[in-house]
């Protein structure tokens, strides 16, 4: 399903947030929130098409009290063969769901994904839980 098609099905039904952060199962990061912090200001204080590290925000929804889905779009060039057969940079472009929590027990938010697919976009998924903790 396209980003635009999700974010389309997400405002239509907000419910439909679970059925996909039930499919981030992975985690790729956590920060610890700062001594007063509050995670729902943190979140709602993140807008539309906002740049965190490489991603660019296109949406988020509720899942409930303490997750938010955030739709994500990010470019990035690889070094790669091309089908011409010659190398040279090419560049991706990577559409991701990301799952953040605040897990109150221990006061951090924890980033959850899909399962990558090689080194760089797990490499990638990383940089969104490190870019996040530039907010504060």
């Amino acid at each position: 399903m396209s980003a635009s098609s999700l974010l389309r099905k997400l405002r239509e039904n907000p419910e439909y947030a679970k059925e996909i952060a039930v499919k981030l199962a992975y985690q790729y990061g956590n920060i610890n929130l700062p001594e007063g912090a509050q995670f729902k200001l943190l979140i709602k204080g993140v807008q539309e098409n906002q740049v965190i590290d490489k991603f660019t925000v296109l949406g988020q929804q509720r899942v409930d009290d303490n997750s938010y889905l955030f739709v994500t779009k990010c470019e990035d060039t690889e070094y790669h063969v091309k089908l011409s057969g010659k190398m040279g940079d090419v560049k991706n472009v990577h559409h991701i769901n990301f799952l953040v929590t605040h897990n109150p027990a221990v006061h951090q938010i924890e980033f959850y994904a899909h399962l990558y697919e090689d080194l760089n976009e797990k490499n990638l998924l990383r940089d969104f839980a490190k870019g996040f903790a530039g907010l504060m």
